[in-house]
């Protein structure tokens, strides 16, 4: 069992000062609400129920999955685009934290979307963020870059008989991760609700394109650069448009 735990002691580094604040804003009727869902019960998370297996076979639970969403940019069909700097801080425990305002207006004429999972780089350094107790529990170690996690995946795994701990933690700008959403025909849709779910798979996360094995790729990503480029490439592809 390849384990990067060595670097554990380190999570609980904290931010202390704060340059910038935190951009999440509640949802409001006259902008585009976001919700963020998933393909599991989540009343799982924490409870050591093992109630998936990832494509390398492995049962897996779930003890804490958080990540940011950011750098917001939608495309029409006419080619213009408009943005938006919303950072919103995901924890799948926290339902307020799943539901957020962008600050636009959905439209009909809307043909794509773009967004990060974790940070763009100008906010991706130490103390960029409010200085909150979700933030500072986000940041990365200045040893090791500085910034904040874009994603904390931690809970245990099942190799046949025996039972071990694994943490998928993404960080550092080479590691961020771009989302591209084909909203096709369903821009009109998404103009009416004044709403866009985006729904998670968690074994996506495992999956595609890279079939992550504990065994081999390591059941502690941080520090670990092959490891953390697997996750992001596999985490372009683990959100779904459920409208």
């Amino acid at each position: 069992m390849r384990n990067l735990i060595i670097f554990l002691p380190v999570f609980g580094l904290v931010l202390l000062g704060c340059n910038s604040d935190r951009n999440s804003v509640e949802p409001d009727d006259s902008t585009l609400t976001v919700y963020v869902s998933f393909n599991f019960d989540l009343s799982h998370i924490a409870d050591g129920t093992f109630f998936t297996k990832t494509e390398a076979g492995y049962p897996i639970s779930i003890s804490r999955l958080q990540f940011y969403l950011s750098d917001w940019l939608v495309e029409r069909k006419d080619g213009s685009t408009i943005n938006s700097d919303i950072v919103s801080l995901i924890d799948a425990q926290d339902e307020d934290s799943r539901r957020f305002s962008l600050d636009i207006e959905a439209g009909s004429d809307w043909e794509t979307m773009h967004f990060l999972i974790g940070l763009p780089t100008y906010l991706n350094h130490t103390n960029a963020l409010e200085n909150t107790l979700e933030n500072q529990n986000m940041a990365w170690p200045d040893p090791m870059g500085g910034g904040y996690h874009f994603l904390k995946l931690e809970g245990r795994f099942m190799d046949g008989e025996d039972e071990y701990g694994y943490a998928m933690h993404i960080g550092t700008d080479p590691y961020v991760i771009p989302v591209q959403m084909h909203l096709e025909d369903k821009a009109e849709v998404i103009s009416q609700s004044g709403e866009i779910t985006l729904e998670m798979s968690i074994k996506e996360w495992f999956a595609n394109p890279h079939t992550y094995d504990f065994n081999q790729d390591g059941n502690y990503s941080m520090g670990d650069t092959s490891a953390m480029l697997m996750l992001a490439q596999n985490g372009q592809h683990v959100f779904t448009l459920k409208n």
